[in-house]
């Protein structure tokens, strides 16, 4: 049989599917659901908070079979127990120190804005149906996600394609938030390990081990562009299309994942490091202008200069 996972994480807008071939098990077949949280996105979210956590939790109208809004990753089928597999983002935590350690499975939930009060809400809403109804929910948290078919809104496909397009490039603040990033394709693999191997009721945090701050993300991909394309008609390099913007709210400093759990219990560890990943996930956006154009619509201009144009 073929087993669908999600081969892209960035909100039910652009998510891709990507199926793989698994042998088919002996006796029933099980069903697997993924289902991945991400209200596309941050700024979305904080332009339109009442609706948020109605999306979130508008399924929870039945206790066998709770589904959190409408951003349903995949469908997997599987060996084992039925499992209902939630993925979140690290944002729960809330703002980690600079100098302070990684997120751990057992860090307490602290989020600093309603979105992501509103995921955190999502899952203490899913362990609570486990403990009360015994759905056999596992739950990851993941740090940030990069890849092909990433919506424009995201800090490196706009900064990408605006490189691409010789637009300035907005940089909330200073840039010196730290971000830990994941390949997509790292993170699918980790989903699938996670379904193939997790025990319900566990959670597993999944990241990349590619802490960053955004103005170096930002000047990585001005060099990559200039590398690839050569450099701006009148001869700058990219690195001066950088334009620092007012910063939004809530905008926590750092997160960082602790990957320890799923790497020693699950053997998962990543294997696309973030130079080899921005290589690829630039290569990608050069080689796919016509996706491009058709997700920067009208609507999409219209957030643009809401979130950027008026700072």
């Amino acid at each position: 049989m073929k087993a669908i996972v999600c081969a892209q994480y960035g909100g039910p807008e652009v998510l891709r599917l990507k199926e793989v071939e698994k042998p088919r098990p002996a006796g029933n077949e099980v069903l697997v659901k993924v289902h991945a949280v991400s209200v596309n996105d941050w700024d979305w979210a904080m332009m339109d908070g009442t609706s948020l956590f109605n999306r979130l939790t508008s399924g929870f109208s039945k206790p066998k079979f709770p589904i959190l809004g409408s951003d349903v990753a995949g469908v997997v089928e599987s060996t084992g127990k039925n499992v209902t597999k939630f993925v979140r983002g690290d944002e729960v935590f809330g703002d980690l120190e600079f100098d302070a350690g990684a997120f751990t499975e057992t860090t307490p939930y602290a989020p600093s804005s309603p979105y992501s009060a509103s995921k955190a809400a999502s899952d203490h809403l899913v362990r609570a149906w486990r403990q009360t109804y015994g759905l056999p929910a596992v739950l990851s948290n993941c740090s940030n996600n990069y890849g092909p078919y990433h919506f424009p809104e995201k800090l490196i496909p706009l900064m990408i394609i605006n490189g691409m397009e010789g637009k300035p490039l907005p940089v909330y603040g200073t840039g010196e938030n730290v971000r830990d990033w994941l390949h997509v394709e790292d993170h699918c693999e980790a989903i699938r390990r996670v379904l193939d191997a997790g025990q319900p009721g566990e959670t597993y945090n999944i990241g990349g081990n590619s802490e960053k701050q955004n103005i170096e993300v930002v000047r990585t991909i001005c060099d990559i562009l200039d590398e690839k394309t050569g450099r701006l008609p009148d001869g700058s390099e990219r690195r001066s299309l950088i334009t620092y913007v007012k910063d939004r709210a809530g905008h926590d400093r750092r997160y960082a994942i602790d990957a320890t759990k799923i790497i020693t219990e699950l053997g998962w560890t990543p294997q696309v490091g973030f130079a080899e990943g921005m290589e690829k996930t630039i290569d990608w956006y050069l080689a796919n202008k016509a996706w491009i154009a058709s997700v920067t619509d009208g609507s999409y201009r219209e957030y643009y200069e809401k979130m950027y144009g008026k700072r």
